[in-house]
C-alpha cells in the first residue's frame, strides 16, 4: 500500500503523479498485476465546506485506465468530529487515526 502526501487545497492530479513516481511504469507490468489481484486507487477527501469540489484531469484517468486501476472516492462534508479512536467513517475497519486522519489529528 503506498500513499501521497496530504494538500490542501485538494489536488488529486498530483499525488497520484507523486505515486507513480514511485513505482514501476511499464503497462505491461500493470496488465499481469491486474489479471492476478485487484488494483485499486482510494481517496478520501474532508470537505470544510459542503461544496468544495475536486478535478480529475483527463491526463490522469488515462493514466489510471491504461493500467487497469479503478479510482474510489469517499467525500466526507462538514460534520460532527470523529474521534482518534473510533472506526473511520471509510468502513476501512480500522480507527480514524489508523486510516483517514488528517496528520494534524492524530
Amino acid at each position: 500500500m503506498l500513499n501521497a502526501t496530504d494538500r490542501s487545497p485538494a489536488d488529486l492530479d498530483a499525488q497520484v503523479e507523486e505515486l507513480f513516481r514511485r513505482i514501476d511504469s511499464d503497462l505491461a507490468v500493470w496488465a499481469s498485476l491486474s489479471s492476478q489481484y485487484r488494483v485499486d486507487l482510494f481517496c478520501g477527501f474532508f470537505m470544510s465546506e459542503t461544496d468544495e469540489g475536486f478535478d480529475v484531469s483527463p491526463q490522469t484517468m488515462k493514466v489510471l485506465g491504461d493500467r487497469g486501476i479503478k479510482l474510489a472516492v469517499c467525500i466526507y462534508g462538514p460534520c460532527r468530529d470523529v474521534l482518534p479512536t473510533e472506526p473511520c467513517p471509510c468502513n476501512s475497519g480500522k480507527t480514524y487515526a489508523e486510516c483517514c486522519a488528517p496528520k494534524s489529528a492524530t
